[in-house]
């Protein structure tokens, strides 16, 4: 008598995130790829890992963001420049000492990108030092909702997780408007470790709201460019006429939920 193995009694994922739609009248379903779908978000993770192990990654930072006092010694609203245009009620929250802070987050379009240009010219600062330089970087919302940086870089020296190199990328960053508190702690020879690190982020936080334009996650052209997240299939060929949102599919029923939108092609 054969016994099966436990891997293959396993019950396949079910994808959740089947839209059902209707072009010109015909029926289609279209994936939209979301990072809660058991299916789909597991994927994901697992290419996301995939590239991190595929560039073998020499060094991983964190690089977390300032929150400053939203309120000086007299109990006065104080409103730092890079907050100007920030909403206070949901940028301001009580900090664990008692004070009130103002905090950067992945759902504001302000927020993200100031973000985005911290990084990037962190990257042509160290592009200066090490030309090879490379990075992947994934956002996290900590549970205070403040946002800071995992990162994947490729092309930068063990020495730069010393002590002295180090402390001119902190201060770099700080320069830039990050925080003080930068980690170092893992260094080459854990790629594979490093990948599944920070894919956990986008697989555990598949809530996190990102403001319009934006993304949980990006990489350098240099990074892993032989790996894809998605493979790309050329588009059908467009037929003017009209797209019908049917609704969501139920992954167990495979019917679709009663929401009907028309969008034209």
């Amino acid at each position: 008598m054969t016994i099966a193995k436990t891997e293959d009694c396993k019950p396949p994922l079910v994808c959740t995130c089947r839209l059902a739609i209707r072009r010109n009248g015909q029926p289609l379903t279209v994936k939209t790829r979301q990072w809660d779908c058991p299916s789909c978000g597991l994927d994901k993770r697992k290419t996301l890992a995939k590239m991190v192990q595929w560039s073998d990654a020499d060094a991983m930072w964190t690089f977390t963001m300032p929150q400053p006092h939203a309120t000086d010694l007299d109990g006065q609203a104080v409103t730092p420049s890079e907050f100007a245009n920030c909403d206070w009620y949901s940028h301001v929250y009580q900090y664990r000492d008692g004070s009130l802070r103002w905090r950067t987050l992945s759902s504001c379009v302000i927020c993200c990108r100031r973000v985005s240009r911290m990084l990037d010219t962190l990257t042509k600062w160290l592009r200066r030092r090490y030309p090879n330089a490379q990075r992947l970087w994934v956002r996290e919302d900590q549970k205070n909702g403040s946002v800071h940086i995992h990162s994947a870089w490729v092309g930068v020296p063990f020495v730069a997780n010393r002590s002295r190199a180090a402390r001119r990328i902190r201060e770099a960053w700080v320069h830039l408007g990050g925080g003080s508190q930068v980690d170092f702690g893992k260094h080459k020879g854990d790629s594979r470790w490093m990948g599944w690190y920070m894919g956990k982020y986008l697989a555990k936080q598949h809530d996190q709201k990102m403001a319009r334009g934006y993304r949980r996650w990006s990489r350098s052209r240099g990074f892993a460019p032989e790996i894809t997240m998605f493979r790309y299939e050329a588009p059908p060929e467009r037929v003017p006429g009209l797209v019908e949102i049917v609704g969501w599919v139920d992954p167990f029923t495979l019917e679709s939920r009663a929401t009907r939108v028309l969008l034209p092609t």
